[in-house]
């Protein structure tokens, strides 16, 4: 998978404002913001729209991958042959 460049840079910053800001802080006005659209263009109540927006986040790897090169390889052939090169 890749992502554009300005995705890209959002996960940059974004992870950047967590940095600065508490984590926990801004993935709560992040899932905040998400059941607030989920009420407004699905007409969901509150609750069922708060619980739709939990979740455990990305796998590591991933995140980094997508942060720091703009590209998941989620068949994982190119980690196998970086490993695999003697």
């Amino acid at each position: 998978m890749r992502i554009s460049a300005q995705e890209q840079a959002a996960i940059q910053h974004v992870t950047q404002a967590g940095a600065s800001f508490g984590f926990g802080n801004m993935i709560s006005h992040l899932q905040t913001a998400w059941a607030k659209k989920l009420m407004d263009e699905y007409g969901m109540d509150e609750k069922t729209a708060r619980l739709s927006s939990w979740g455990d986040g990305y796998p590591f790897k991933m995140h980094e991958d997508l942060k720091d090169h703009g590209f998941w390889d989620e068949t994982g052939e190119s980690y196998r042959a970086a490993k695999e090169k003697p």
